[in-house]
C-alpha cells in the first residue's frame, strides 16, 4: 500500500491528481488545464458552479473510504490535495481551532 512509483518520461497528460474534499473543484479545474485531464475532485456533495468532475464519495461510509484507497493505488496518481471539510456550507471542521482568514491548516 501507498507505494512511490516513477513518473520519470511520462506525459503529463498520463498523471492525475485527487482533490479531496473539493467544494467547487477549483484546484483539480486548475490542473486539467494543466494537462492532467483525469483529475479528479472528490466531495459528498456536487456544489453549484463546480469547474471540474466531482466524484461523490461520503468518507463517512465504508464502502465509499475503500473506493478513496483504492484510487491512491493508482501508479498515476501523482498529487492529493486534501482541505478541511465543511461542516455545513461556509463553516469550517473543528480540526483546525484557529481557523480565521486561512485556507489550509497543518493537523
Amino acid at each position: 500500500m501507498h507505494r512511490l512509483h516513477s513518473v520519470k518520461g511520462r506525459d503529463v497528460g498520463q498523471l492525475f491528481c485527487l482533490e479531496v474534499f473539493c467544494g467547487t473543484a477549483g484546484i483539480t479545474a486548475e490542473l486539467r488545464a494543466k494537462g492532467m485531464k483525469a483529475s479528479l475532485g472528490i466531495d459528498h456533495i456536487r456544489c453549484k458552479g463546480g469547474r471540474a468532475p466531482i466524484l461523490r464519495l461520503d468518507l463517512t461510509k465504508e464502502t465509499d473510504q475503500h473506493r478513496l484507497l483504492d484510487l491512491l493505488e493508482i501508479p498515476e496518481l501523482v498529487f492529493v490535495w486534501i482541505a478541511l471539510p465543511l461542516v455545513f456550507h461556509g463553516q469550517r471542521s473543528s480540526i483546525c481551532p484557529g481557523w480565521k482568514q486561512q485556507t489550509s491548516c497543518i493537523v
